[in-house]
C-alpha cells in the first residue's frame, strides 16, 4: 500500500517536472497585475498536474465505482477552468457546465443528498423533492467558494487540506474511516502543491489557475456527498459544513456585501478575508497562519458541539459563527469608500 502512494509523489512530482515548461505555451501563466501581488509571471500549472495526477491514480487504486465516476466527471470541471485561465469563459457557461456536470453525477452515479441525517426524536430529517436541487445548488456554491477565495499564496490548497484532515478526523469519531485511499491521494496532491507555492522546495513557486481551485472545490464537495450519503455514511451529515467553514463563511460575506453594494457577485474585489487582514498591515504569511488554525479550529468546534449538544445545536452555531465571522470581516474594513475598490 505503502509503494501505491509513493508511485502517486513520482507521477505528480513528473507532471510538475513535465508541464512547467510548457507554462507558456499552454498559456498557463498568471502576469501581475494591480490585484495581484506576485511580481514575476509564474506558471499556472497546478491544476494541471492534481488532474493528471488524480486521473492516474485510479490506475493504482481500486476506487469504488461510484467515487471513480466523480473523478472522471472532474475532467469536464478541469476543462473549462483550463479554458477560463487561457481565455477568461463567462461566468455563465462556466455555471451551466457545473450544473451539468453536477446533474450526471446525480443521474448516472444515483448519488445526492438525501437527508440531513437526524436532528430531533422525530427521526432523519429526508429533503424529499427538493434533494437534486440541494445537491446542485450546494456542490455549484462549494466549487466556487474555493474558486472565489484562492486569491493568496497556500491559501486555497491549505484550506482543501483542512477539509480532508476534518473528513478523516469526523470519520473517525463517526462511523468509521472508509475509502482512505482518495482522501490521502488528494491530501498528498494537495500538499506536494502547498508545499511548492509556498516555496518551500528548489521548485520555483506555481499557481493552481481556475482549473485548480475549480477542480479542488468540485471534488471536496462530493466527497462530502459521498461519505454522509445513506449508503456510504461515515459521519453525520451536519458535520459536512464545518469541514469547509471558511469557505462558505467568507463567499456568503463577501456576496452579501456585493448584494448590498449592488455588485456583480461575480467581480473581483477587496473583500475576501485574507485581503482585509493584509490591507490592515498583517502579513502574507500571519494571514494565511491565522485562516488556515483558524479553520481547523471551527472543525474542532463543530465536532465537540455535535458530540456534546447533538446535531441542532450543532447546525445552530455553525450559523452564529458565521454572523460573528460577517461582523469581525466588516470589523476590518475602515472606511466605506473601501467598499467601492
Amino acid at each position: 500500500m505503502f509503494l501505491k502512494f509513493f508511485y502517486i509523489i513520482i507521477i505528480n512530482i513528473s507532471c510538475i517536472v513535465f508541464f512547467k515548461p510548457l507554462a507558456s505555451s499552454l498559456r498557463l501563466v498568471d502576469i501581475p497585475n494591480h490585484r495581484k501581488k506576485h511580481k514575476e509571471p509564474t506558471p499556472m500549472i497546478g491544476g494541471l498536474v492534481i488532474y493528471v495526477s488524480i486521473i492516474l491514480s485510479t490506475l493504482i487504486f481500486n476506487y469504488p465505482d461510484k467515487l471513480n465516476f466523480i473523478i472522471f466527471l472532474s475532467s469536464i470541471i478541469f476543462l473549462i477552468g483550463f479554458l477560463d485561465d487561457v481565455i477568461n469563459l463567462s461566468v455563465t457557461i462556466r455555471l451551466i457546465i457545473q450544473f451539468v456536470a453536477s446533474l450526471i453525477i446525480i443521474i448516472y452515479n444515483d448519488l445526492y443528498i438525501v437527508d440531513l441525517g437526524y436532528f430531533t426524536n422525530t427521526g432523519i430529517f429526508y429533503i424529499g423533492f427538493f434533494s437534486i436541487i440541494f445537491t446542485i445548488f450546494s456542490v455549484i456554491s462549494l466549487t466556487n467558494s474555493f474558486n472565489f477565495i484562492d486569491g493568496l499564496d497556500g491559501l486555497a490548497g491549505g484550506l482543501t487540506l483542512i477539509s480532508l484532515i476534518s473528513i478523516i478526523i469526523f470519520q473517525f469519531f463517526g462511523y468509521g474511516i472508509k475509502d482512505f485511499e482518495i482522501i490521502l491521494v488528494l491530501f498528498l496532491l494537495s500538499l506536494i502543491y502547498w508545499i511548492i507555492n509556498m516555496s518551500l522546495t528548489p521548485f520555483k513557486r506555481i499557481f493552481l489557475g481556475d482549473s485548480g481551485s475549480l477542480l479542488l472545490g468540485f471534488l471536496v464537495s462530493w466527497l462530502l456527498i459521498y461519505f454522509t450519503h445513506t449508503n456510504s455514511r461515515t459521519f453525520h451529515p451536519v458535520l459536512t459544513i464545518w469541514c469547509v467553514s471558511i469557505p462558505v463563511f467568507d463567499t456568503v460575506s463577501v456576496v452579501f456585501r456585493r448584494l448590498i453594494l449592488k455588485k456583480n457577485i461575480f467581480l473581483p474585489d477587496l473583500l475576501h478575508i485574507h485581503h482585509l487582514l493584509i490591507g490592515k498591515g498583517y502579513s502574507k504569511k500571519l494571514t494565511l497562519f491565522f485562516i488556515l488554525i483558524s479553520s481547523l479550529i471551527l472543525s474542532f468546534i463543530g465536532l465537540i458541539v455535535f458530540k456534546i449538544f447533538g446535531p441542532l445545536l450543532c447546525l445552530i452555531s455553525y450559523f452564529v459563527l458565521m454572523i460573528f465571522y460577517f461582523i469581525f470581516t466588516y470589523s476590518l474594513i475602515e472606511k466605506k469608500e473601501h467598499l467601492q475598490k
